[in-house]
């Protein structure tokens, strides 16, 4: 029955392929089986096209969540997807179908096992955000405190684990096709997706790294992360402290409020992030402007932790020292930090060797290029590239975007004396310490 139930899942895939104009990839794959049979019969009529961008954004929504992410985490890969279907899918935004009030109580007592209404007095019925598998309201508990309570949607939750399932299948059928580099490559990609996934499907991971962030910021007089509230939290709702100020982005609509200086925010914002990537190794994934509130005095307020990444603790120097060379224009120095991890990996039975890498033409490039340039050559170099650098450079990439909204503000400055004002925490070294010093400490071995 399983094995019925999954085969009608791929002939539904394959269909809704064929239909957005990616028959190659069937074909290519030997895969134009699948397609029903009026069509298996003629499949040679469909080849020899490619849909564009936006076709392949659309297929993905239509296989379901799971390929919607999946597709995320591949855009950056020039080597696997190409350049000009990248931004299509960086941008492809899905949503769960919205759930009714009616339903959102209905969760909330089944999950958190009380009559909920009487502590939680208010839910507002417009979504305060939304996502693959969840919404999120604003609410008001009886004490007065404001939160946020998000709640995953149990058919958008089916559909994921759906699309989890067929590209596992997916994966598990292409593997003994490919050499032992592609099959290191999709095994990390194939992981990372997994670890999202979960993420997605089970909100008490987000609220254990969202109290690991609190954690490490309970002594920051200018950054804050909200409390998670776990007598309202379970595998299906998440709830966190809220309060009503400004985010970033009614500050850049409204014009500056009197108070706010758009220097301090995007420092405080920028060394909270270098915090994340060089102390706690837990990181924002993908920060978003309107999910940063500015506070009396500009203290920033990080809110709504759903997606996030992980650094190892080797790595979070390693990561610091390639950033920090990059934003100080020594390329080949960040290189060289990509190319040691490496080397000390491939003692940890990789299945393929380093052809050598390239490094990125010096300049003054939004330091997101830089990184993702390096990465590319690094994965074109067949180098064994650690999930949480990837992870990082996403995360950048998207703060990189929230912030240019303060176009008066320069990112890459900023970034460089956020790391300096954390070189003595992260290296253990002094503050004085130049790039060569801190890319010399993560080398030697």
């Amino acid at each position: 029955m399983i094995k019925e139930v999954k085969k009608q899942q791929l002939k539904q895939a394959a269909s809704k392929i064929a239909d957005q104009g990616f028959s190659d990839f069937l074909h290519d794959h030997n895969l134009v089986h699948l397609l029903p049979f009026s069509r298996f019969r003629r499949h040679k009529e469909t080849i020899g096209s490619l849909g564009d961008a936006q076709s392949l954004a659309s297929l993905l929504v239509e296989l379901g969540p799971g390929f919607v992410e999946a597709g995320k985490i591949v855009a950056s890969r020039s080597d696997i997807i190409p350049i000009q279907y990248q931004t299509a899918l960086l941008n492809n935004e899905s949503h769960a179908s919205e759930l009714s009030q009616k339903k959102v109580k209905s969760i909330l007592r089944v999950e958190l096992g009380r009559n909920i209404e009487k502590e939680i007095t208010h839910i507002d019925a417009e979504q305060y955000r939304a996502n693959l598998v969840s919404q999120t309201h604003k609410a008001i508990l009886e004490d007065g405190r404001r939160v946020l309570i998000t709640i995953n949607n149990p058919k958008a939750i089916m559909s994921l684990s759906q699309s989890v399932s067929t590209i596992e299948w997916l994966y598990n059928w292409y593997a003994p096709q490919v050499s032992d580099h592609e099959i290191g490559l999709w095994e990390s990609i194939f992981n990372e997706f997994e670890q999202r996934a979960l993420m997605l499907t089970d909100l008490t991971q987000v609220a254990g790294r969202a109290e690991i962030l609190q954690s490490h910021y309970e002594d920051k007089a200018k950054i804050s992360i909200p409390e998670v509230l776990w007598e309202y939290t379970s595998q299906n709702v998440l709830t966190q402290i809220w309060q009503n100020h400004p985010n970033m982005k009614e500050t850049t609509q409204r014009g500056v409020k009197p108070g706010i200086a758009k220097k301090y925010v995007s420092r405080y914002v920028l060394e909270a992030m270098v915090h994340q990537y060089g102390v706690s190794g837990v990181f924002i994934l993908r920060p978003n402007i309107r999910d940063i509130q500015i506070a009396e005095k500009n203290t920033v307020i990080m809110n709504h932790l759903l997606g996030t990444g992980i650094l190892e603790p080797d790595e979070r120097k390693q990561f610091i020292a390639m950033l920090y060379a990059l934003l100080n224009q020594e390329p080949e120095l960040a290189a060289k930090v990509l190319l040691h991890n490496h080397y000390n990996n491939i003692q940890r039975e990789h299945r393929y060797f380093g052809a050598g890498i390239s490094v990125p033409k010096s300049k003054k490039a939004p330091v997101s290029d830089l990184i993702w340039e390096l990465l590319e050559y690094g994965w074109h170099g067949n180098l064994d590239i650690p999930l949480g650098f990837s992870q990082a450079a996403e995360s950048i990439l998207y703060l990189e975007h929230a912030l240019a909204q303060f176009d008066d503000v320069d990112i890459n400055d900023n970034f460089s004396s956020a790391i300096a004002k954390y070189i003595p925490e992260i290296f253990a070294v002094d503050k004085s310490a130049d790039i060569y010093d801190i890319v010399r400490q993560v080398t030697t071995v």
